[in-house]
């Protein structure tokens, strides 16, 4: 913070006018021979470094800045700040539980593929650093293919009314071992910042092998003006998102469901 920046400024100038004393001027050399290149240090030259692409350069800053006594606390702040000021963000609710600088060991991504383009793709590098400045790199790829060879949606739902109400039917997802549907009101549907918010939901058909809700028909009618909508999920040895893979956030029910 300023105070701990001014206290060490005062802690070098009278440092500096004890190693003058007698002088008749104090020198730029003198400044140099008692404060040294770390009290010097330009607090954001290593950012800066690293953002023009000078790995040299970074690593020597890096190390003047433990020499002048910055906790790692402080440099990983910088280094989020510059993460995320200066590169593309990542889109919103993609990643969970990580903030990109910070010693994140456990984090989310998002499972459900990008139905708009080749598929979803995560690159996970972790940097790790020693006290001499050396690093060492590690990255690992996570990919979510774009589709089963069915095309960009695996589930698409079709509405039959009957006497006994709404039912619905889908085709087959291949490796998915269970289903389930829910209903909501469309007026309680919004985005939020990370996911789209389905408010409270109605169970339909808790998880079944079955491709069709029928025997579980919907009788409920949607008062005037009201609308309701119809969501499924399936899971293959993970849960994937209600409705369109193509959607750009995750669906997430407020409350209700089928527990």
């Amino acid at each position: 913070g300023k105070t701990g920046d001014v206290k060490r400024l005062r802690g070098e100038v009278d440092r500096l006018l004890l190693y003058a004393l007698g002088q008749k001027r104090i020198t730029l050399e003198d400044v140099r021979e008692v404060a040294g290149p770390a009290a010097l240090q330009d607090d954001w030259a290593l950012p800066n470094a690293i953002e023009a692409g000078q790995a040299g350069e970074a690593l020597r800053q890096l190390a003047l800045t433990f020499d002048a006594g910055a906790v790692p606390e402080k440099i990983l702040g910088q280094l989020a700040w510059m993460v995320r000021s200066k590169f593309p963000a990542i889109a919103s609710g993609d990643v969970q539980c990580a903030e990109p600088g910070t010693p994140d060991f456990s984090f989310q991504l998002r499972a459900e593929r990008d139905g708009n383009g080749p598929g979803r793709s995560y690159s996970v590098t972790y940097t790790a650093i020693d006290g001499s400045g050396n690093t060492t790199n590690s990255t690992v790829i996570v990919s979510v293919p774009h589709d089963l060879g069915l095309g960009p949606e695996p589930l698409l739902m079709t509405a039959h009314e009957s006497d006994r109400g709404t039912a619905l039917s889908w085709i087959p997802v291949p490796g998915a071992l269970s289903y389930q549907v829910v209903r909501g009101d469309l007026a309680n549907l919004k985005e939020v910042r990370d996911f789209i918010d389905m408010g409270a939901v109605v169970c339909m058909q808790s998880p079944s092998t079955s491709t069709s809700t029928t025997g579980h028909e919907d009788a409920e009618v949607p008062g005037l003006g009201e609308v309701f909508f119809y969501v499924a999920s399936y899971n293959d040895g993970q849960d994937s998102s209600y409705g369109s893979a193509s959607a750009n956030k995750p669906r997430a029910a407020a409350s209700g469901g089928c527990q």
